[in-house]
């Protein structure tokens, strides 16, 4: 299989492990709690470990791609959840203030922040996807 295909699979499989199969409960508060985080994790990793092992590697380059991926799946998880959990309850909060005597407008509320690191969460997933196969090819 060439490298181009085995980076659509794999980014399709990410897509998989990190959405599809994640409970939206899972995703609304992995920022709040580690426990959510974790279980998130190894939904990830088992789906990563199951069609990597059917569809790419041998057992051994599976296991090792997958606990990579996981694991550092887990740290930019860890950072940017937090963050995004943290900034998006600011927006949210912002209803509350007044200006003036005024309540805020919720129109007002931005999720730029919460949007932008969500794609950098991505960016860095990906990052990492492509450039680990340089140790399993």
């Amino acid at each position: 299989m060439n490298i181009e295909n085995i980076i659509i699979y794999i980014l399709l499989f990410h897509f998989i492990g990190d959405y599809v199969l994640q409970p939206s409960s899972l995703n609304n508060n992995k920022g709040k709690s580690m426990k959510p985080l974790l279980i998130h994790i190894f939904i990830y990793f088992l789906t990563m470990l199951v069609l990597t092992s059917i569809f790419l590697f041998d057992i051994k380059n599976a296991i090792l791609f997958s606990f990579i991926n996981s694991f550092t799946h887990l740290l930019i998880d860890y950072v940017t959840s937090r963050i995004i959990t943290k900034r998006a309850q600011i927006e949210l909060n912002k209803k509350k203030f007044s200006i003036n005597g005024d309540e805020t407008d919720i129109s007002t509320i931005s999720f730029y922040w919460p949007v932008l690191l969500l794609g950098l969460d991505q960016l860095a997933h990906n990052f990492i996807l492509i450039y680990s196969l340089k140790i399993l090819l």
